[in-house]
Order: structure tokens, then C-alpha cells, then sequence
């Protein structure tokens, strides 16, 4: 009988946590709101320049040389064009999943290139991209509740530059309290591992 009970609590602890999309992955350079391309000239809604330590806008600039298919941001912001390194940033909130268990996937390029990434302030291990061409990249560790900062560490070194960021997928698992109706798989393996626990106790007490 023993046995059995232990086979029961095994059943009941080996319910899986499922990884979902979380809704919101953070904004691509150039975007709107609604993911569409922004105008040529106007400032980016979801990336400013903090290279000086004070916020700068950051301009749209949608040339003929594109890295995806989408306008990118140009220049160091608040003139447009310049050369230099750069930090351009990008926030998110990340509420009702398990920090720990988040993964965050895209590609980014730079012209003239990058040195590093970092999220919340860490750097992450991310590979760097030289002029004109696209890395992907997967960050799975540094996540908080709340919210995340994302920096971009990029350079110019001859008129136009620009840097291009896109994501490609979110995902987590949610945190007990916010996560939604259980899975069917999870609904399921509870109710052999009640039924295990209920024939246990049964047996045991006859």
C-alpha cells in the first residue's frame, strides 16, 4: 500500500507547468501601436535614445536600405544623423508570469555595428552584429515583474546609421494566482493522481 500512496504523490507533483505566449512582445523599432510601419520622419513611440543619461526622441527613418522589411530608427536621436555609439532602449511590463521561466526571441542589426545588449542593466550574452546583416537572438534569464528595461549598444560611423530590433516571440509560465483555467492534460493527471490518493486510503484503512 505504501507504494501505491508514493505512486499517487508522484503523479500529483509531476503536473506539468505549460509555457505560454505572453500577450504584448515588446515593440520593434518603427512601429506604431498597432505594429504598422511608422511615417518617415516622425519619433519612435517605443525606443529612446539615453546615451546622454537624459531620455532623447528617437526618429523614424525608412531608406531604401531596410535589414526585415520595416523602417528603422536613424541616427543618434535628437539631431537624426551624427556619428558615435548609442544606446537606444526599449520598456516592457511583464506581469503575471514567473520571471524565471520567460523567454524573449529576435534578430537585430546596425549600421555601422553593435557591442552589447543588456536587460535591466545586465549584460546579456548576445552575439553582436557588424554592418548591413541580422543576428537572432533568445534571452531567457534577467526578467523581473514589473517593469524591464532593454538597451541596445550600437555605432555609426558615416551618415545615415540606424539600428533595427524585431521580436518574434514571448513566452512564460503564469504565476499560480494569474495563471487561467488549467490546461486539459493538467486536469486530467489531476484527477488519476485524486483517484490514486482516494484508492490509497481506502486500502489502507481496510
Amino acid at each position: 500500500m505504501k507504494h501505491f500512496t508514493k505512486l499517487a504523490f508522484a503523479l500529483l507533483l509531476a503536473v506539468p507547468a505549460f509555457c505560454d505566449n505572453i500577450p504584448g512582445i515588446p515593440y520593434s523599432t518603427g512601429v506604431l501601436d498597432d505594429g504598422t510601419l511608422a511615417p518617415q520622419g516622425t519619433v519612435d513611440l517605443h525606443y529612446v535614445d539615453v546615451t546622454s543619461g537624459t531620455p532623447q526622441p528617437v526618429y523614424i527613418e525608412s531608406r531604401g536600405f531596410n535589414y526585415y522589411g520595416t523602417a528603422q530608427p536613424d541616427g543618434p536621436a535628437a539631431s537624426g544623423n551624427g556619428t558615435g555609439s548609442f544606446i537606444y532602449q526599449t520598456t516592457f511590463t511583464l506581469t503575471g508570469y514567473d520571471p524565471s521561466t520567460v523567454t524573449l526571441a529576435g534578430f537585430w542589426a546596425s549600421d555601422d555595428g553593435s557591442s552589447q545588449m543588456t536587460l535591466n542593466g545586465n549584460t546579456l550574452s548576445v552575439s553582436n552584429v557588424g554592418c548591413c546583416g541580422t543576428v537572432d537572438f533568445t534571452i531567457d534569464s534577467g526578467f523581473v515583474n514589473g517593469l524591464n528595461t532593454l538597451d541596445f549598444y550600437w555605432s555609426n560611423y558615416s551618415d545615415p546609421g540606424d539600428l533595427g530590433v524585431g521580436f518574434t516571440s514571448f513566452t512564460g509560465t503564469p504565476l499560480p494566482a494569474d495563471a487561467a483555467a488549467p490546461e486539459p492534460a493538467t486536469l486530467a493527471l489531476f484527477g488519476v493522481s485524486g483517484v490514486g490518493l482516494l484508492l490509497a486510503s481506502r486500502l489502507t484503512q481496510s
